[in-house]
């Protein structure tokens, strides 16, 4: 592995490694900044210290990323995801990017999301960016305050329609008692 000379000069490579279809729109294109990075001949890129990749309007942070240029998949270990759904966290979190914006994040371990007033905790959730959709596996656990919690073990959320569906063994406690099945 050999270390660059600075940021900006790996900066550099990876935008054209990122934009080398051709793609990208006028002003539109990924950052990718941290305070360190290496590479090596087969495209993998390592970052440390408060790595960012943002697109404009979703950002993944973290300590750590492995960075994938030629998969275009970026694992931050631990990482935290903002973006216009809310905020994803997890012990692991891989994005999946195309040349000008993000596609797909998944947090794994301890993974959790925070959108608007609801606050969904499972083993693995996965946030798929274009069309909206949380799904979440594990136990899942789901509070929509002011008092509605409820389990399971699978979860699927389509913030476009509002239509939440939990399946496996599940719980709901809403204000007048529980409810299972």
């Amino acid at each position: 592995m050999r270390r660059l000379a600075s940021t900006a000069a790996l900066l550099a490579a990876l935008c054209f490694a990122l934009l080398a279809d051709g793609a990208a729109a006028a002003g539109a294109g990924l950052t990718i900044t941290a305070a360190e990075m290496t590479t090596d001949a087969a495209g993998m890129v390592i970052a440390t210290g408060s790595v960012r990749i943002a697109d404009g309007t979703y950002i993944a942070e973290g300590a750590r990323v492995v960075l994938d240029t030629r998969r275009r998949v970026a694992v931050f270990t631990p990482g935290v995801a903002r973006g216009p759904q809310g905020v994803l966290r997890g012990r692991r979190l891989t994005v999946h990017y195309v040349t000008t914006r993000l596609t797909e994040v998944k947090a794994e371990g301890d993974a959790s999301i925070e959108l608007q007033s609801t606050r969904i905790a499972a083993g693995e959730i996965t946030l798929r960016l274009a069309d909206e959709r949380v799904t979440a596996a594990g136990r899942v656990r789901m509070e929509a305050p002011p008092d509605i919690r409820a389990e399971g073990t699978r979860l699927q959320f389509q913030r476009r329609t509002g239509l939440l569906m939990l399946a496996g063994q599940v719980r709901v406690q809403p204000p007048q008692g529980v409810a299972a099945g």
